[in-house]
């Protein structure tokens, strides 16, 4: 039996080949990989003419893709609507199983095509859509009726599937709960490779003058990051707003966020203008691996600040490397992260106070250290493959048995 597996992911096709910045053949598909023979993945897939050196290759004997029109927002989703339909439509298998990731109008549309053609499918439920449209810069009336919609739209998804796997344990299955699934697990879908999480008395051991430098302008600057594509949802030019008010207020700081996307070049124009470009850096995109690491290890503080988010890999691979972080209370993310160190979605302000409240008390930077490195042990390599295989081995057999 094959899957057919849907998401809201771009991936970026060089002569013949598909490639992404983030995830690797040989990692990625194994979940899926231990119990379906091939895996079909339908994506939005963008042209390239030069190959980034850290790029990977994610096609190869047993995945292949289905590629999508590229588009951008939801007004190129809805130009490119009639063409993704045909394309589902030319594509639809009565004999092998399906996945969809969700939230997305990719997956919402799918699940519609599916149900009218009475296609069984499984989802895995990596995020909230409600909490995205609370943040739109929208008039009221029409912010009201996009959250309603986006709402009700995404529990008929998840209500209409036969499996569900959810990236929380607790935060997504209240909203989004799965009636009629046989099976509903709970299993990040992010991973953290044992030999990434650093020793936590080493870690401990190395911080030092964190106080004196963050303030104290004659002093090594302190270095606070951000990781991940630069879209509003993500808010870096609220996190960029905080930083400049640190700065006013005489704080040593310095900010680099590591990712591209639409915002970058407005985050570099307002740096500009609130005269502050030498402390903040746009660094692009980095290579998985090695190159994420060493940029996470350079930082005295991580700062996750989105506005909706299941699980966020880059926070916690920062909390593999013992980074502390502050976060948003967006999501999953308060079900492993101290409210100590939670800030409220959206609330500038309190971000400020919690940035300065870390950096200025080397006891509650500790805790915040002790708390990364072993939290994250939760998100380990062998605790999450026993998860996912047993998942995906009960999903295999619904479609088997429903065939």
């Amino acid at each position: 039996m094959n899957l057919y597996f849907v998401q809201e992911a771009v991936y970026f096709e060089f002569k013949g080949n598909y490639y992404s910045p983030r995830i690797r053949y040989e990692t990625y598909w194994e979940r899926y990989l231990n119990h379906f023979n091939s895996v079909h993945v339908f994506a939005r897939v963008k042209q390239i003419d030069e190959l980034p050196n850290h790029y990977h290759q994610v096609n190869g004997d047993k995945v292949s893709f289905i590629t999508l029109p590229y588009y951008n927002g939801i007004i190129g989703f809805y130009k490119s609507k009639k063409q993704i339909t045909k394309i589902y439509k030319n594509n639809i298998s009565y004999n092998d199983a399906y996945v969809l990731r969700i939230p997305g109008p990719l997956g919402n549309l799918i699940a519609q095509i599916l149900n009218n053609n009475k296609v069984k499918y499984a989802v895995e439920v990596v995020g909230d859509p409600y909490e995205v449209a609370k943040f739109l810069n929208l008039p009221r009336l029409l912010k009201l009726l996009l959250k309603n919609y986006s709402l009700l739209k995404m529990r008929k998804v998840v209500a209409n599937s036969v499996a569900a796997l959810y990236v929380t344990n607790e935060t997504l299955q209240r909203r989004y709960p799965a009636k009629k699934a046989s099976i509903s697990s709970s299993a990040s879908n992010v991973i953290i490779d044992e030999k990434d999480i650093v020793d936590l008395n080493r870690k401990l051991k190395q911080v030092k003058q964190i106080n004196d430098r963050f303030t104290n302008v004659n002093k090594k600057p302190i270095k606070i990051g951000v990781l991940g594509m630069m879209y509003a949802i993500k808010s870096p030019i609220e996190i960029l707003e905080v930083i400049n008010n640190l700065i006013k207020n005489k704080y040593n700081i310095e900010l680099y966020f590591a990712g591209e996307g639409p915002l970058k070049s407005v985050v570099e124009k307002k740096a500009l203008e609130y005269n502050i470009s030498e402390n903040v850096k746009c660094l692009g995109n980095l290579s998985s691996g090695e190159a994420v690491y060493d940029f996470l290890d350079s930082l005295d503080l991580y700062v996750q600040f989105s506005k909706t988010e299941g699980i966020p890999r880059a926070m916690l691979e920062a909390m593999a490397r013992g980074c502390p972080v502050v976060s948003s209370d967006a999501g999953g993310i308060p079900e492993f992260v101290s409210s100590k160190f939670l800030v409220k979605t959206g609330d500038i302000e309190d971000l400020f106070i919690k940035i300065e409240a870390i950096l200025t008390n080397e006891n509650l930077y500790r805790q915040n250290i002790e708390q990364s490195i072993k939290t994250v042990n939760n998100f380990s390599l062998t605790v999450l493959k026993k998860k996912r295989y047993k998942h995906y081995s009960e999903v295999y057999n619904i479609f088997k048995n429903n065939i």
